[in-house]
């Protein structure tokens, strides 16, 4: 039933009638583009913030080991943990994806930053902290980034995440990646050209949201 929705439509009537592609589909055309791949394991609740019922932390946990045993199942081959990388808002989901598949890289899904994010940060050993650039203060992020890496999400606007960037995030997610790497090139290309104190932004985009 999935597989006969239009999965294109909602982007541009150029993919009209697209499917839905299968993860196994999506991995081996990412592998083929050497392309890396950001599988956020999404939450049971209304909105990320929010405290899950026992009901529905036994539904993320759930998702969670279905898709811990298809990775399993697909192998290193097509699943490879320098290519694929975990993230979600979910705790229970992290804390299955730790425990099943230890060797994928995880990072913690935040929308405003909790004051106890690096207690859970830690004890499910993420590698970055991702948050909503609209629900965090400059100081948040300034003392964050100083402490792990940090991405934040979704970013369309180039100006935007010029400041961002200058905050010290590692880097941020956008719909439109292009766009925001033309302006870090040529803000990179201006202070190349003279003497300034400057530093060149980083460079690191994630697609989607």
């Amino acid at each position: 039933e999935l597989r006969g929705l239009d999965a294109g439509s909602h982007f541009s009537t150029r993919f009209a009638k697209e499917p839905l592609p299968m993860l196994s589909e999506l991995l081996l055309e990412c592998k083929a583009l050497g392309l890396g791949v950001n599988l956020e394991i999404k939450h049971a609740t209304d909105h990320g913030d929010e405290e899950p019922t026992a009901e529905e932390v036994a539904r993320e946990r759930r998702l969670a080991e279905v898709t811990s045993s298809f990775i399993r199942q697909l192998g290193h081959g097509l699943a490879d943990p320098n290519k694929v990388f975990f993230s979600s808002f979910s705790v229970a989901a992290l804390e299955v994806l730790a425990e099943r598949l230890p060797e994928y890289k995880r990072s913690y899904l935040v929308c405003s930053i909790p004051t106890d994010w690096e207690e859970t940060y830690q004890r499910l050993d993420c590698v970055s902290l991702n948050f909503d650039h609209k629900r965090c203060s400059r100081d948040e992020v300034v003392a964050v980034s100083s402490k792990v890496p940090c991405f934040s999400y979704t970013v369309n606007d180039a100006s935007r995440a010029m400041e961002l960037l200058s905050w010290g995030v590692s880097g941020v997610f956008s719909d439109c990646p292009k766009d925001i790497m033309d302006c870090i090139t040529a803000y990179n290309q201006a202070i190349q050209q003279r003497p300034s104190p400057l530093k060149p932004m980083s460079r690191a985009l994630r697609a989607g949201a």
